[in-house]
């Protein structure tokens, strides 16, 4: 048949119990049978011994009514016990010679009249016998077969989703798609193939210069879809595939664009589309005149009476004799049926559109461009913004219509409306209202997007995914100047990035904070112990920083990228394999830091520390070779929860690792008296909880059910892409943390060492502390970018930029405000001897401005990791720290003499020159092509889909 219609016909796919509205619509009355006729269902009755169930006009069956109108009402029979039952519907029970009707507390008075109405499709001339819910007689329950539980709550209908249009790529019985966000009819490409999903039924759209292989298989690939489960939705097996052909599209298709019938009907590739609507404006005497088929008006059963059909009273007259008391609706069922054309038999027409192109004369040829002024042009309107309005809410609502179809209109379309029935369709704002009873509901969201019409159709086709995640640029109004957004409606759209930003990093601060505790609470307890062991326990810890966390930290912030970029593309899927892989490489990277770590305390001898300390801190190092692999896996597992916009979980467990850490530290260094060793026993031990505690959490927790699929294989390969990235985020983070590190070295080399490098250790507390906050916005920010540019919404990603600068600004002056009204006392908390207090007064001011620069430079670091920038980023740290910075503090320091300040002055031209060249990177950034390389990141990817 379809081959008959030359592919033109819209072929469906429905399963039973699945059936979508446009189906149901066709018939007016539709009821469904249990059992068959056929001799194929009579031998497996046979074969099987199982109970013939096919239904008898003379046995007991009982039929549950559902519908939205007189034009829309089934009847299907269910398994013949009282759980069967629903408040929410109405049944019809009978047997040879009883029929009862019963009406759950749920229903309306469109239910009941629902039920008369089928009632003269399947027991005709019957009087019915009216049950009530609550109130049924025994009779009926002896029918049922005896009284029991049934359901009472509300049924919710299914809704539609926003719709998702996704090209598609199917050789060799394997599907790639990609998504195309903000999308219009502009997108349809008549070379591809197109599915439109919108969670009740999807539909498979083909184009004119599809191959014919690709044709034949178009429901193949619906089906395909479904299997896969692309956007991690739980789609039913059984959801309606429709296959749409260009050219022949149905109403209930084109309600989900802007559509333009002129443009469907046009022939030629896509640029030859575009640029005739370019010179002629869509004008209908400039193009081929498509030959078109008639189409079929499908107005329910046939008028010609058909005594085949299985219901021999489906048929109608006024003139029956009424047995018993016809309610009034019977006579206008029949005078439905004497005139067909009245009554509605499909879904809803789309709104009456004005085309977005003029339809004018055909231009004076020579008055036109030339050709490469025409293809300029063409080119230029490209990059033009799209706008696509969808319904927020439509009701269909079967009132005759009072307008003329425009008499341009598209033929086809015409011929459609007028079967429908002259339905009108208004626009209802009010989403989640009660529903006028009988009237079908069509939601869609509201929306006025813009869009780059090409931006979508390169290898990095994004994936949209969601409540932190929302786009906040997602409409405004076209003005004069083509950007019409009110200075009201940036101020909300910032206010709202600042919430979301706020509201993700407190829990990542508070973690942080939280880890950085169990260093402080090991210093503690190795403090009550003796100097020796105090000396060794720091500079094991500075070691094992230098050679070692940080390495790990750097690398596995490589996950902010990739991760963050997967899921704003809704790659779920791709988040726990990426996470796998980063462990897999991280664990391996611990291996020669053990090796290293086994030779401390000769390579502290080598650079001329103290042979005892060297001893003792070697021996420390040694007991947190543990805590180094944990550390590793926690860095993934901190990314993979963090780039989903998660928080809560890091800061709870964070919370109780801390806990522990003081419980163990304390038996491990006073109880069983490991001393030194203890701590650091104590450390590993606590890092191993918190990755047990956050590993349970994405085990089983339904947050992650999307992110987390279970082991795969495909984590051990690519390995070399991540390695690719995560060099680069390690070389970042160490540059910073290094020269930090050398700088409290230098000021061993000062006049009265021991003062300045006191000094200097309180002063990296400080800064420590502070750095914390701007530390977890720059841990959101590369979230957000991330996240939009995977999703394809760059205008979100640099409202994002703006805002979290901003915010860091603000905080760092209020940070820096409160460290210099408590300069005076902060030296108090570190030392009591006047002179370190006295120091520390005159650094505060240098700390403070510092700060200022730190916070902005983490923020804009934390930009370029979600941007994936790694690579750019590393070289502007080690050119701002090593060429500037660090030889800055050399000249302050030793050559003008100013001592540890003089070291920290030369930081701060660092972090200055640090701000300037990544400032530059950010500004001379394309959002749009970002967003393009992120989708190329996440879709061409060796993670397969």
């Amino acid at each position: 048949m379809v081959d008959s219609l030359k592919l033109q016909a819209v072929q469906a796919r429905i399963y039973e119990g699945k059936e979508p509205i446009q189906f149901l619509s066709i018939f007016q009355s539709f009821i469904v049978y249990k059992g068959g006729i056929s001799s194929g269902y009579k031998r497996l009755v046979v074969e099987s011994a199982i109970e013939d169930e096919t239904y008898r006009e003379e046995g007991v069956a009982l039929f549950r009514v559902q519908g939205s109108g007189p034009d829309n009402m089934q009847a299907i029979q269910v398994d013949l016990m009282a759980s069967s039952l629903n408040s929410s519907f109405c049944y019809i029970l009978h047997n040879g010679n009883s029929v009862f009707t019963w009406s759950g507390n749920l229903t309306s008075s469109i239910e009941l009249e629902l039920v008369e109405r089928l009632l003269d499709v399947i027991k005709p001339n019957i009087q019915p016998k009216p049950q009530k819910e609550g109130s049924e007689s025994e009779q009926f329950w002896s029918l049922l077969g005896g009284k029991g539980e049934y359901p009472s709550q509300s049924i919710k209908r299914e809704q539609e989703s926003d719709p998702h249009l996704f090209s598609c790529n199917f050789t060799k019985g394997n599907l790639k798609i990609s998504e195309i966000h903000n999308f219009s009819q502009d997108d349809l490409m008549t070379e591809d193939v197109f599915i439109l999903y919108c969670y009740l039924y999807i539909f498979v759209w083909v184009g004119q210069h599809v191959d014919l292989k690709t044709r034949l298989q178009a429901l193949s690939i619906g089906e395909k879809f479904l299997d896969r489960d692309f956007l991690m939705a739980n789609i039913s097996r059984e959801t309606p595939v429709f296959v749409v052909m260009e050219g022949s599209e149905p109403p209930f298709f084109t309600r989900f664009f802007s559509w333009d019938h002129a443009k469907s009907v046009m022939h030629g590739s896509s640029f030859q589309r575009k640029l005739a609507i370019l010179k002629n404006g869509l004008n209908p005497s400039s193009l081929d005149k498509l030959t078109r088929r008639t189409p079929a008006l499908h107005i329910g059963r046939s008028s010609v009476p058909d005594k085949s059909q299985r219901s021999r009273s489906m048929s109608f007259s006024p003139e029956r004799v009424r047995v018993r008391g016809r309610s009034p609706a019977f006579n206008a069922l029949a005078a439905n049926f004497e005139n067909p054309n009245s009554r509605n038999q499909s879904t809803p027409p789309p709104l009456v559109r004005k085309p977005p192109y003029p339809r004018s004369v055909t231009p004076d040829s020579a008055k036109l461009a030339p050709k490469s002024e025409a293809i300029a042009s063409l080119s230029s309107s490209f990059e033009r913004p799209a706008r696509i309005n969808i319904v927020k809410m439509a009701k269909v609502s079967p009132v005759a219509s009072t307008t003329k179809p425009d008499s341009n209109s598209n033929h086809s379309v015409n011929l459609i409306t007028s079967s429908i029935g002259s339905l009108t369709i208004q626009e209802d704002g009010k989403e989640g209202e009660a529903e006028e009873e009988g009237l079908p509901i069509f939601p869609y969201e509201s929306s006025c997007r813009y869009l780059h019409p090409l931006s979508s159709h390169s290898c990095g086709k994004e994936m949209e995914k969601p409540v932190l995640d929302l786009p906040l640029i997602t409409s405004s109004e076209v003005g004069e100047n083509g950007l019409g957004e009110t200075k009201g409606r940036r101020r909300k759209e910032a206010l709202e990035e600042a919430k979301k930003q706020l509201w993700l990093a407190g829990p990542l601060i508070a973690s942080s904070l939280l880890q950085k505790a169990l260093q402080l609470i090991s210093v503690m307890f190795v403090g009550h112990l003796d100097e020796l062991s105090l000396s060794g326990a720091s500079m094991a810890t500075s070691f094992a920083g230098v050679s070692g966390f940080s390495l790990l930290l750097g690398m596995g912030s490589a996950l902010e990228t990739l991760c963050g970029q997967s899921y704003g593309a809704m790659q779920y899927h791709s988040l726990g394999i990426y996470m796998q892989r980063a462990v897999f490489v991280l664990l391996l990277v611990c291996f020669p830091v053990t090796v290293l770590w086994g030779y401390t305390s000769q390579i502290l001898i080598a650079f001329g520390q103290d042979h005892a300390i060297s001893i003792e801190a070697g021996l420390y190092v040694r007991w947190l070779v543990p805590a180094l692999f944990a550390y590793g896996i926690l860095q993934c597992q901190m990314r993979f929860l963090q780039t989903q916009n998660i928080g809560s979980p890091l800061l709870v467990s964070s919370g109780v690792t801390a806990l522990i850490h003081l419980l163990v530290c304390w038996l491990l260094v006073f109880k069983y008296g490991l001393g030194s060793k203890g701590t650091a026993l104590a450390t590993s031990i606590s890092y191993w909880t918190n990755v047990a505690l956050l590993a349970l959490y994405i085990r089983f927790s339904p947050s992650c059910k999307k992110t987390w699929t279970g082991f795969k294989r495909e984590a051990f390969g690519g390995s070399m892409d991540f390695i690719k990235l995560a060099l680069p985020s390690s070389i970042m983070l160490c540059i910073e943390f290094w020269s930090f590190e050398l700088i409290v070295l230098l000021s061993g080399l000062l006049p009265n060492p021991k003062l300045e490098t006191s000094v200097l250790s309180i002063s990296l507390n400080t800064t420590g502390l502070m750095f914390m906050i701007p530390y977890g916005l720059g841990a959101v920010i590369s979230t957000r970018v991330s996240n939009e540019l995977g999703a394809g919404r760059p205008e979100a990603a640099r409202l994002a930029v703006i805002v979290v600068v901003i915010v860091t600004m603000l905080e760092s002056l209020v940070v820096g405000i409160c460290i210099l009204l408590a300069r005076n006392i902060w030296g108090y908390v570190y030392s009591n001897e006047d002179q370190v207090v006295k120091y520390i007064i005159v650094m505060v001011p240098i700390l403070a401005i510092s700060n200022v620069f730190d916070g902005i430079q983490c923020v804009l670091s934390g930009i370029t990791r979600g941007c994936g920038l790694q690579k750019a980023g590393a070289v502007a740290n080690i050119v701002a720290y090593y060429v500037v910075g660090v030889p800055s503090s050399v000249i302050f320091a030793f050559l003008l003499h100013i001592g540890g300040k003089g070291l920290w002055i030369g930081i701060i031209c660092g972090l200055v020159m640090q701000v300037l060249l990544l400032l530059s990177l950010i500004l001379c950034i394309d959002w749009e092509k970002e967003a393009s390389k992120a989708g190329e990141r996440v879709n061409c990817s060796s993670i397969a889909s």
